[in-house]
């Protein structure tokens, strides 16, 4: 009796394999393993200074790109780098830059105004300034952001960090970087919920982006009572 209950056993445990076996084998051969893309057009100093804390953002330049889907981007980029906990993040509309300058665009090709580093300076208590160019986008897959950045003292007297790069979803290591953010980083509801939504949205695909990136900053160096 007690063999034949230890068969019985057997046969179901092997009629559950059967059933879901194809599914899990599925799922597990579709997992985003393997090396992924790594940004190195980077420059960094090796740590942040002991007293840098505030950094002013600025509203990223489009480099005369128009999309729908930028604000959007812009906001799970910028939520990405709030993540890396790096430092404390005040961001500048443009409305608020346009009152401060009398320009709302800032782009690489143009020096950063003496007077607006004072005014950031004094109004903000900034440390320091992360301005953002946004070089290349395209919106539909494969998905392609291009990102020009650097991060300097408010005094503009110095660069701490900054990067050049053009994100493709068409290259192999990137969609599986973006693939891995996706299944660690980022909530799921459904319908999205598979690593490929960050290959199809915008939104998921800039998040991977700023993820990838903003782990390039300098660290912070610490000291006992050093507190963001």
């Amino acid at each position: 009796m007690k063999h034949l209950t230890i068969v019985g056993m057997s046969l179901i445990l092997l009629i559950v394999a059967g059933c879901t076996s194809p599914r899990a084998g599925r799922e597990f051969r579709d997992m985003p393993i393997g090396i992924p893309y790594k940004p190195d057009n980077v420059y960094s100093v090796e740590s942040l200074p002991t007293d840098f804390k505030r950094v002013v953002i600025l509203p990223f330049s489009l480099n005369r790109l128009d999309h729908d889907f930028m604000p959007g981007v812009e906001a799970a980029m910028i939520n990405a780098l709030r993540r890396q906990a790096r430092f404390e993040i005040v961001q500048v509309s443009a409305d608020e830059l346009y009152k401060l300058l009398g320009d709302d665009n800032l782009t690489f090709d143009k020096p950063i105004p003496v007077q607006l580093l004072e005014k950031i300076q004094a109004g903000y208590g900034a440390d320091g300034i992360l301005q953002t160019e946004i070089t290349a986008f395209r919106p539909y897959k494969p998905i392609l952001i291009g990102v020009q950045t650097r991060l300097f003292t408010a005094a503009g007297d110095r660069i701490l960090w900054s990067c050049d790069e053009v994100f493709d979803a068409g290259n192999e290591k990137i969609a599986l970087g973006a693939r891995i953010h996706a299944e660690k980083e980022l909530q799921q509801p459904y319908p999205l919920q598979s690593s490929y939504s960050a290959l199809i949205s915008p939104q998921r695909f800039g998040s991977y982006v700023g993820h990838i990136m903003y782990k390039t900053l300098p660290p912070r160096t610490l000291t006992d009572d050093s507190s963001l």
